[in-house]
């Protein structure tokens, strides 16, 4: 089981909104635009199935909370599939560096 803590940054919406995010944030964009690489049939559906009820669970609990082999998932599409210009944010850049370092 791996375990981060969320850390949470202020984030402007377009619309002069501020919203916090946090890693969990990031990695549901990560794979929202990782559809080619997730796996296929029930093994994929299955596996965001807890990744959208571990996510949900980290936002209220304030502790993402993943089993290793989801962590192995999420770790490998983050390191193929992360944008390269979300690093200009250090607070981004930060929590990424802590998740892959689990």
């Amino acid at each position: 089981m791996k375990e981060i803590k969320l850390d949470t940054w202020d984030a402007k919406l377009l619309n002069g909104e501020t919203v916090k995010e946090s890693i969990v944030t990031v990695l549901s964009l990560i794979v929202s635009v990782s559809s080619d690489d997730l796996p296929k049939g029930m093994e994929g559906f299955r596996l965001m199935r807890r990744l959208a009820e571990n996510f949900d669970s980290a936002e209220k609990s304030g502790t993402l909370k993943l089993d290793n082999a989801d962590y192995a998932t999420l770790k490998a599409l983050t390191e193929k599939n992360i944008p390269a210009k979300l690093a200009m944010n250090p607070k981004i850049f930060a929590e990424v560096e802590k998740f892959l370092a689990l």
